[in-house]
């Protein structure tokens, strides 16, 4: 037995996508808005992962600012696939934007980050 415990592999995108609230995932919706957007949890998982593919996922990527770029980036090559806060904000001098308004307020809003990142799989 190890030392040290083993990391929590990945899950698929739809695996993070089942694990938010109807609330979160309207909240991803509305970062993809084309057309009215579902509101039951199911057809919302697909609504958004049907908009995480493809040319789709493209201009997904070239919506993000340079942090933002950067930080998903910084994520897909690192040896333990993790958000490291405090390496991150000394390479690039600030934290990325991940959303605007309180968490749990009414005026919260993910940025564009809360496709690629998913609260319970985030280590900071």
């Amino acid at each position: 037995m190890p030392y040290y415990s083993q990391r929590d592999p990945i899950p698929t995108v739809l695996d993070a996508l089942n694990q938010q609230t109807v609330e979160q995932l309207k909240a991803l919706g509305s970062l993809l808005a084309v057309g009215s957007i579902p509101s039951r949890k199911a057809e919302l998982v697909s609504y958004v992962l049907q908009r995480m593919q493809g040319e789709s996922l493209q201009r997904l990527w070239e919506q993000c600012d340079h942090t933002q770029q950067a930080v998903i980036s910084e994520v897909v090559h690192s040896a333990d696939d993790r958000y490291q806060q405090a390496r991150f904000v000394s390479k690039y001098g600030k934290e990325p934007l991940w959303s605007t308004g309180e968490s749990y307020s009414y005026n919260y809003k993910p940025s564009i980050l809360g496709l690629f990142f998913y609260a319970q799989y985030l280590k900071i």
